[in-house]
This record gives structure tokens, sequence and C-alpha cells, in this order.
């Protein structure tokens, strides 16, 4: 059995997390105790779940069960005490979510540093989300745009059409983007 102490926080982690955040982490973990895994690299730093080990910290919680896997499995955390359709079973399930949401506070400054480090950010974010994370250069100033054309561009993939599919979906895809307020180019 290893410690929370041999866990070693992550100096790069994106999420610098809310107070209501961890009081609300902290609450969950007294009250129903733990209900999913965090996440290890090889070299035991934490990936995933830096507030949940820092808050079952904080509440006197020591021990962790390392279990090791290269990525192709499934790990599934049973709780044997619980069952999903008590009150306590979906007490826990919205706290988890609810947690999650709360809890999540982007750091602009880290996500600028692991974008120049060469970091990708385009499956999960799009253009508008990461304006939305990044509204100005650390710098301050407020006259930069976030566009392929300076520093702080979030790179999008880019697609091609045939010319009779471009042709079939150019105005869902157009309305789309419009909606969305993404800006696109279209090259031909």
């Amino acid at each position: 059995m290893n410690k929370i102490s041999d866990l070693i926080p992550d100096p790069k982690n994106a999420n610098k997390g809310t107070a209501r955040g961890r009081g609300m982490l902290e609450t969950s973990l007294q009250k129903y105790g733990f209900g999913r895994s965090v996440l290890l690299d090889k070299n035991n730093v934490i990936m995933a779940g830096n507030k949940t080990i820092e808050s079952a910290g904080g509440i006197g919680m020591e021990n962790v069960r390392i279990i090791e896997t290269d990525g192709t499995e499934i790990i599934a955390v049973k709780r044997t005490d619980l069952d999903a359709n008590s009150k306590q079973g979906r007490e826990l399930a919205i706290a988890d979510n609810r947690v999650g949401e709360v809890g999540l506070e982007w750091d602009p400054e880290t996500i600028e540093k692991l974008n120049l480090d060469g970091v990708s950010f385009e499956d999960f974010f799009t253009a508008n989300e990461m304006k939305q994370v990044l509204p100005a250069p650390i710098d301050g100033s407020k006259d930069k745009q976030l566009d392929d054309e300076n520093e702080y561009s979030v790179k999008i993939k880019i697609i091609y059409f045939r010319p009779e599919d471009w042709l079939e979906y150019k105005n869902k895809i157009v309305n789309f983007l419009f909606e969305n307020k993404i800006d696109y180019r279209v090259e031909e």
C-alpha cells in the first residue's frame, strides 16, 4: 500500500481549481468516500486528480492503492458498500459530476505555456473556447486576438472536401461555424 506522500503534484496542472470546488470535494470525500480513481504517470506524478489528492490528504486520508496499466484496459473502481440506486449512491454520482464542474478553473498562464511548448488542444477546445481560456495575452495587452497570425494561435485541423461533398454540406458547415462564432476561410 502506498501513501499520499508517495505521489507528486503536477507542476504543470492547468486547473487552478476553485475554493468552492475544493470545499465541495472535501464534503463529498467526508460524506461518501472515494468514488473514482486518479491518474498517475510512471513516476507517480499526478496527471488527473491533483485537487482530489490534496483534499483527501487534508481530511486525513493517507492510503493509496496503485493499479499499474499501460492505458489499454479500463480500470474501474467498484464500491462494494454502495448501490447506484440508493440515496447515497445517487448523491455520490451527483457530487462527482458537480464537483468536477464547479472545481474547474483553467490557468491561462499554464495553458499558454503548454501551448507554446507544443501541447495540442485542438481535439478538446474550439477556437472560441480557447479564446475564453486565454482572453488576452499574459502581458495584459488587450489588442491582440487569437488567430493564425500570432503566437497565441490555436491550431485547427484543416478539413478537405471533394467538390461534390462541399456543395452538399457547405451551408450546414458555414452555419455551424457562424453560430459558434468560429473564424474560418475557404481555399479552393
